[in-house]
């Protein structure tokens, strides 16, 4: 009888609290808007320097400045070309030239 008694006063208790108006909670919310501004300086970093628009650009930076060495070593032995092997004065671009040159060297082997 003790225990029928506890267990109806113990459900009885935990009834009424599930009756309590609780809002559903809402996971479509996105409190990354205002998530940085409760972060410690050193988290904030943290999530500067590894997001995805840092990383990209990071590898643009690299890219450029890998097409700045690769032209720098091209242009001189382009100019060596040139000079060595285009007769004629033409104007451009070194592509535009460089195109130039196969083309009429593409047209002199004929």
């Amino acid at each position: 009888v003790y225990r029928g008694y506890r267990s109806f006063v113990i459900f009885a208790r935990f009834w009424g609290r599930a009756s309590l108006n609780i809002p559903d909670a809402d996971m479509r919310i996105d409190r990354d808007k205002v998530k940085c501004r409760f972060m410690t300086p050193r988290t904030l970093a943290f999530e500067v320097l590894t997001s995805p628009a840092m990383w990209i650009t990071l590898y643009s930076v690299f890219f450029v400045i890998f097409v700045f060495f690769l032209c720098q070593i091209y242009v001189p032995i382009y100019d060596q070309y040139i000079d060595g092997c285009v007769t004629g004065a033409t104007n451009g671009t070194f592509i535009s030239n460089n195109l130039y040159s196969i083309a009429y060297n593409y047209a002199a082997e004929d």
